[in-house]
Formats: structure tokens, sequence, C-alpha cells
């Protein structure tokens, strides 16, 4: 009888890690948000129209891009209009925490439109632990992604503009998370 069980052993911890890669792969979702989405934040603050007359000074912008068939919201970095603030944003979210050990940590894709090309510095911050990394981008690259982020901890994106000295601008065209449970994401407004 003993060797029977033991000669199951493959295949029972086969079946128990086919599970486990399924269960993994149908808990996480995927929660999209438009540069647009009110839960990024902007500093200085965006202006809620591109119209010139609405008395709004911010160096980001809404832009038609026509590359993507979308808005996106662009920068060029610092003006004086707006007191020469290094453009920068802001996402803090939070998977969700009741899930199993084994689904432990989620991912966020920064899409910049195809005609970005400024460099900014891209950091994530965990809390409570006050766990962060930071590098420094060229948004010219169609994609800049975080994975094994922890969804027990709430985690914050900044993205900060780094002036150069030849012109450069920095789009966003969207920001997606991939979670555990897109229903228990959480998404906590930060004011720079």
């Amino acid at each position: 009888m003993v060797h029977i069980l033991a000669s199951c052993a493959p295949l029972v911890l086969s079946l128990c890690l086919s599970a486990a890669l399924i269960s993994r792969t149908r808990a996480q979702q995927t929660v999209t948000l438009s540069s647009t989405d009110p839960d990024i934040i902007y500093n200085p603050p965006l202006c809620p129209s591109s119209d010139v007359t609405s008395g709004c000074t911010s160096p980001w912008q809404l832009v038609n891009d026509p590359s993507v068939s979308t808005t996106v919201i662009s920068t060029s970095g610092p003006i004086p209009q707006a007191g020469n603030v290094i453009p920068q944003m802001f996402l803090t979210f939070q998977g969700n925490t009741s899930l199993p050990l084994c689904i432990s940590s989620s991912s966020l894709y920064l899409y910049p439109s195809p005609l970005s090309n400024a460099t900014v510095n891209f950091t994530l911050t965990a809390e409570p632990s006050d766990t962060s990394i930071t590098s420094m981008v060229n948004t010219s690259i169609s994609i800049i992604m975080a994975v094994g982020l922890p969804l027990t901890q709430m985690t914050t994106l900044g993205v900060t503009y780094i002036p150069g000295d030849l012109p450069t601008r920095f789009d966003v065209e969207s920001i997606t998370l991939v979670v555990a449970n897109a229903r228990h994401v959480v998404i906590r407004v930060f004011v720079g």
C-alpha cells in the first residue's frame, strides 16, 4: 500500500501544481485606467480642457493623438506660467489581500504614446514597508512595466519628468493593473 501511494506522489504533486496555476490564472484580472482617469494625480494639476481661454495653465495638457486614435495626457516639461514646477504624476493602488499566499503579486503597465520621447524617473513605493525602487526610463519604449508588486501593501507609482537639453515630451496613454481580484482593487488618491 505504501509503495502504491509513493508511486502516485509525482502524479498528485503534478495535479496540485496544475490546479494552483489554473487558480492563479483565473484569479488575476486586469484594470485599465485611461490617462484622464481621476485616480491618476497630475502635479501641477491637469487643466480640465486644452482650451487656453479657460484660464488654467499647466504643463500637463490633453492632446488628441492620431497615432493611437485617443486622447493622451502630455507634457513637454516645466513652464514659467505654472511656476516652472517639474511635472509629476501619481497613482496609489493595492490588490486583493484575501487570496492565498501563492497569489502574492500584481503588475503595473504604463503605456506612453508612440510620440513620447522624454526621460522620466519611474518610482514605486510600497507602504507600510517603505520599500522603494526608482529607475530612469526613456519613454520612447512602447511600455513601462513593473511586475511582482506586493498585494498586501499600498503601492504608489510616481513618475517625474526629467528636463533635458533638447525639447522632449512625455505622453501617458493608459495604465493597466493586473491584480488578484479587480473587484477588490483599492485605488487611493495621493496629493503630492
